[in-house]
């Protein structure tokens, strides 16, 4: 069956980055994001080799890499503590090793870099402003509703609207996210 519809809730950097994947194999994506302006906060995001061989697939690799550089190792640490659990240095062969290089990249340049890609695809498929309030599942559709009443129609919703997701909450309740650790 080919879905010629998909609304995504959501439209930080993974919204963004389940629209690209979407369209890049053909279908039509509606990503409806509850800010005025498309834009990512926060500091910087860790890229591994897998995360860059993704990207180079969706072909926003190279535009990433310059905007990032190679990093020449990272530190992992415990949140609380700070102590540190792994350093790793990525050297000159971890390129060869695994087939993309370890990058960081400020949130700002990979969210730029994939609304960009996707508005290449289609100009109109972001929609600012848009807070979601409710779904309402039928047999073969799922109609979203936003704050002000507007709806939309369409074969799948996903959720990318973060760890208090209001998706999750309408599909399985409201019921609170707990840390496992």
């Amino acid at each position: 069956m080919r879905l010629s519809r998909i609304s995504i809730i959501g439209g930080g950097i993974g919204g963004l980055s389940a629209a690209l994947s979407l369209q890049h194999f053909g279908c039509r994506v509606s990503v409806f994001e509850q800010a005025r302006e498309l834009q990512e906060i926060g500091a910087g995001v860790a890229i591994s080799p897998n995360a860059m061989l993704a990207l180079n697939f969706l072909g926003i690799g190279e535009r990433v890499t310059r905007e990032a550089g190679p990093a020449e190792g990272y530190v992992m640490r415990h949140f609380q503590t700070g102590a540190v659990i792994k350093t790793r240095w990525t050297g000159p062969n971890y390129f060869q090793q695994f087939g993309a290089q370890y990058h960081q990249v400020h949130r700002t340049d990979l969210h730029a870099a994939l609304a960009a890609a996707i508005r290449r695809n289609d100009p109109d498929c972001i929609f600012l402003d848009h807070r979601f309030e409710s779904l309402e599942q039928a047999q073969k559709e799922v109609v979203a509703t936003f704050v002000g009443g507007k709806t939309f129609t369409s074969e799948v919703l996903l959720g990318c609207d973060g760890g208090a997701s209001k998706v999750r909450a309408c599909v399985f309740g409201d019921e609170a996210v707990n840390y496992i650790g």
